[in-house]
């Protein structure tokens, strides 16, 4: 019954980890396309290293990328960090 237990929490530690890069790969393509609301996610998870390794300068550009695109959070974490 244990076996059985860790193997299940194994399962969803992986299923979570594989929805955390299909996430970014889906906030990434769609950053790239112009989405300015998926920059910002993407900055926020570069910035607290959510799925991806931590990243401040990048997530800083991500930012800059947001409140080009009108996002007003963007523009207040881009100067938060000045």
């Amino acid at each position: 019954m244990k076996n059985l237990f860790v193997r299940t929490i194994c399962a969803l530690t992986l299923t979570i980890a594989s929805g955390y890069a299909d996430n970014i790969n889906t906030l990434t393509k769609a950053c790239n396309s112009g989405n300015a609301d998926a920059c910002f996610s993407l900055g926020i998870k570069y910035y607290n290293g959510n799925g991806v390794k931590k990243d401040q300068n990048k997530a800083e550009q991500l930012y800059k990328q947001a409140c080009k695109g009108g996002i007003s959070e963007a523009c207040i974490a881009v100067n938060f960090g000045k």
